[in-house]
């Protein structure tokens, strides 16, 4: 819980920020971004058996990859010699695709009643929002491009979790409930051209909270994930595309072409 009010506190400060800084800051941006990273294939609650028949099936359907796509507005909070550092605050809609054991009595509320009968999914994804902290290092400052490297810390939550049974019928739950998601630290590297930036960046560490859908918390003799956070951390590699702009400036183009 106290992880979760300090990525609430994150965002707030973040939204605080974009809204006090309006009328201060006179560089903007909207970014388009895209991720890939490979599949969370652990699978605990089965036995070695049932546990090599999922991989050969998912390996035969090339369930593999998992894919993020978002979009993000924010700005230019402070700028030196050295560096800058830039916020914004981001939607994104994260798909993966893995055949594997649903744990769905997760999503009911405790006292809630249900019979406990395996069941699977193939198909889950969750609707995310979060800030972006980014801190920028200019390696090459020209007169039309710039090229750049530096980080990002991007904390996250989930407020709509999305899991498709592997049945024929592909019967459909969906969970409305806020909940920290992750927090990631992802170094990039830039390059923008007057003002249109391409980024590529790299996840190289995370903080995330357990899907109890997905991963069973008591061992039933067949394992299971016991802690709610943990830190393993699948290759993710994203690009994004950032279009900068100046909304003081070309106000002020306008009213001086209106006089």
């Amino acid at each position: 819980m106290k992880l979760i009010k300090v990525v609430l506190i994150l965002f707030a400060i973040t939204l605080f920020l974009n809204i006090t800084i309006y009328c201060q800051s006179n560089a903007y941006y909207v970014n388009l971004y895209a991720a890939m990273q490979k599949i969370d294939d652990r699978l605990v609650g089965l036995t070695e058996r049932d546990i090599e028949r999922f991989r050969i099936k998912n390996e035969e359907e090339s369930n593999n990859l998992a894919t993020q796509i978002g979009f993000e507005v924010g700005f230019n909070i402070f700028t030196n010699r050295l560096f800058s550092i830039s916020g914004g605050i981001n939607y994104s809609n994260e798909k993966n695709k893995y055949i594997r054991l649903f744990f769905w009595d997760a999503l009911l509320n405790e006292d809630e009643p249900h019979a406990r009968v395996p069941r699977y999914l193939d198909v889950y994804s969750y609707h995310l929002a979060g800030s972006n902290i980014g801190v920028n290092f200019e390696l090459v400052n020209a007169k039309n491009y710039l090229l750049k490297m530096g980080f990002s810390i991007i904390p996250v939550i989930r407020f709509q979790s999305f899991y498709r049974e592997a049945l024929v019928t592909h019967q459909k739950r969906v969970l409305n409930k806020v909940d920290y998601f992750s927090t990631e630290f992802n170094p990039f590297f830039g390059l923008r051209y007057r003002d249109v930036e391409l980024d590529f960046y790299y996840r190289i560490f995370q903080i995330k909270k357990i899907d109890r859908a997905i991963f069973n918390k008591y061992n039933t003799g067949y394992g299971a994930i016991e802690n709610d956070f943990e830190t393993y951390n699948p290759v993710k590699l994203g690009v994004s595309v950032k279009y900068w702009f100046n909304l003081f400036k070309r106000k002020s183009n306008e009213k001086s072409k209106d006089e």
